[in-house]
């Protein structure tokens, strides 16, 4: 290994300066709602967003949910398709503390052979399809 140019140890070269970093707390600007008035603000009070009823109930989404079939395609070796399907299985998700119960929707982790530069590599697949609102929904 040749000489570091910078002067340090180590072959990176020296570790940026933390001097801009915040040393005291810092303040996180919230999105305001504009008013009827035409001031982009909401007297700067934060916007208040309204939660996504689900529509669907928990037991309906049990009774007539099926896996999902995820196909993945690429260009193979001479423009030729390599398609891969991964099945994804329905699933009702652990619930959060504090909530009513866990949402539901659909779920895989495994793992796929994908093409790179014509060569199969083992890839790992994480997928979560969550049905917007679910976790409030109790029956």
């Amino acid at each position: 290994m040749g000489p570091n140019p910078s002067g340090t140890k180590g072959s990176r070269g020296a570790k940026p300066s933390r001097s801009d970093a915040p040393t005291g707390p810092v303040e996180v600007k919230q999105p305001v709602a504009p008013s009827d008035d035409g001031d982009d603000g909401n007297g700067g009070e934060p916007r208040q967003y309204k939660a996504t009823e689900c529509k669907i109930t928990r037991a309906e989404f049990k009774a007539a949910v099926k896996a999902l079939l995820l196909t993945i395609s690429q260009d193979g070796p001479g423009g030729q398709p390599y398609n891969r399907q991964v099945a994804v299985a329905p699933k009702e998700f652990k619930q959060a503390q504090g909530a009513p119960a866990g949402s539901f929707g659909w779920y895989n982790n495994d793992k796929v052979e994908l093409l790179v530069n014509g060569k199969l590599v083992k890839c790992q697949l994480g997928l979560s399809i969550t049905v917007v609102g679910s976790k409030n929904v109790v029956a």
